[in-house]
């Protein structure tokens, strides 16, 4: 209970930052893979003691270049795989790799998915789905922050259910190679 309200206490003071613009971005250059798998990595743990298999789906020297804060970009990855632990069924998927002319890093769970009226909606505060496989779900504020700090990065997250036979959901931040435009 203790780590939980840590938790919402970290998320109301993250989205009073980004609301104020009082925030900070160390915005360099960064091999998005990297991160992502590190990031991943960290949270095999957590995936074992729930029973989960964690899928890290990123190529060895991917060569996935950005202009973007690795902290945060971290951070982000962090929210999803936390949100995709509360819904998931067996498994969840954390990649990354080029779609087209993008980076794309996703994280995929194959729990019961959101229903379609709910997509639109999920990067919004305090929104939460009422879909959920019995794992204590959050507060609402993770995907808003999320989507707060991929703006800030010049990227877009997006929320794509179902993905796999009517259930599952995958949420990808989008981030244009150095060079790629706006």
């Amino acid at each position: 209970e203790a780590r939980r309200l840590g938790r919402l206490l970290q998320d109301l003071l993250d989205l009073a930052r980004l609301d104020a613009q009082n925030f900070s971005l160390d915005v360099q250059r960064v091999e998005c893979a990297e991160v992502v798998s590190l990031t991943a990595a960290g949270f095999r743990p957590e995936a074992e003691n729930l029973g989960l298999e964690l899928i890290t789906a990123v190529p060895p020297d991917a060569g996935l270049w950005a202009d973007v804060d690795p902290d945060r970009l971290s951070q982000v990855v962090a929210n999803l795989t936390e949100n995709a632990f509360k819904h998931a069924g067996t498994r969840v998927v954390v990649g990354a790799g080029v779609v087209g002319t993008s980076i794309a890093i996703w994280v995929l769970d194959d729990g019961p998915g959101i229903a379609a009226g709910d997509v639109p909606r999920v990067f919004e505060r305090h929104f939460t789905s009422d879909r959920s496989t019995g794992r204590r779900l959050g507060s609402g504020l993770g995907l808003a922050i999320v989507s707060e700090l991929v703006a800030a990065m010049k990227g877009v997250v997006t929320a794509e259910s179902p993905v796999i036979d009517g259930r599952g959901t995958r949420m990808t931040i989008w981030l244009r190679p150095p060079g790629a435009g706006a």
